[in-house]
């Protein structure tokens, strides 16, 4: 188990190291999507240096539930690439989509200023729920 967590790169290094198991107990794959240089990022803002150091280190995660079949079941995209075609908020100009569930639910970065705080946006009532901070 982690503790004291100091930065996002931290937690994908450590969750790269475990063994995760599907709802089923089948082996559930991560792969790192590879990093990116800053010169090619195109946010609105620039991250602040931790989450410079994930962006480095990988653009994304992937996870598969077994090495054979490949069968995704969930992806996060710290770039916001492979959600930009499924999310716009007119309220939330600077969001910036990570991960979605795949039934229209989506977790975006308020990316207006700074690079902001993550939130869950849920279509079936519409809802946006704000992660604290800390």
């Amino acid at each position: 188990m982690m503790s004291d967590v100091q930065s996002a790169l931290e937690v994908v290094r450590w969750g790269l190291e475990q063994k995760l198991v599907s709802g089923k107990g089948k082996p559930v794959v991560v792969r790192a999507w590879p990093g990116s240089r800053r010169e090619d990022w195109r946010f609105s803002v620039t991250p602040p240096g931790a989450v410079g150091e994930l962006l480095e280190f990988c653009s994304g995660l992937e996870f598969t539930v077994s090495r054979w079949s490949g069968l995704l079941i969930a992806e996060i995209d710290f770039t916001g690439r492979s959600f930009l075609a499924a999310f716009e908020l007119d309220f939330m100009p600077g969001a910036l989509p990570i991960a979605g569930d795949g039934c229209g639910n989506i977790w975006v970065v308020d990316m207006a200023g700074t690079w902001g705080p993550i939130y869950f946006c849920y279509h079936d009532a519409p809802v946006v729920l704000c992660r604290p901070n800390h």
